[in-house]
């Protein structure tokens, strides 16, 4: 297999998704590819079922969110290797995947950015202890991004953004 897959790779025009039947032969996919000097995604094998409470998958969530959100940012290029179980599910779309920036002193509409934030599929809590929750209590709103190592609070005053900082959980 993966010999046929470098040989595959000779081509000028490659296919931009390959599809595997599981994650055991994308990663040797993947080591193929990488071998040649493209950019490789690697999507996990995501194994819900229709039904399924997420919350039990939100690892597995957040790692294929971040891997497709940075596939779709390269602009070299690139392949992305999905075993087929992962691509039979409905998968987020560029436009879900777009980053949400803010700066300080910006004007701020927080009931705008709950609608957004909750669309998003992130769960509001009283305290911020997992990637993908969201505390929003009075002028303080703490959210843990999933492409972030720590949560981040903002500060607000009135409606315009004072602060915003990274800080630890413990």
């Amino acid at each position: 297999m993966q010999a046929s897959f470098y040989e595959y790779l000779q081509n000028p025009k490659i296919c931009e998704l390959l599809l595997c039947k599981d994650e055991k032969q994308a990663d040797l996919l993947a080591q193929v590819s990488r071998f040649k000097g493209l950019k490789t995604f690697v999507l996990p094998d995501f194994r819900a079922q229709f039904g399924d409470d997420l919350r039990a998958f939100s690892k597995e969530l957040f790692d294929l969110c971040k891997i497709l959100n940075a596939y779709h940012k390269e602009e070299e290029k690139k392949i992305l290797i999905s075993p087929l179980n992962t691509v039979l599910k409905k998968l987020p779309s560029k436009k879900h995947l777009q980053n949400y920036h803010i700066d300080k002193k910006q004007n701020f509409d927080l009931k705008c950015f709950e609608d957004e934030i909750s669309r998003l599929g992130y769960e509001f809590v009283d305290i911020v202890q997992d990637k993908g929750e969201i505390s929003i209590r009075a002028d303080i709103i703490d959210i843990f991004c999933i492409n972030e190592e720590n949560p981040i609070r903002i500060l607000l005053f009135g409606e315009e953004i004072e602060s915003i900082r990274y800080f630890d959980l413990q």
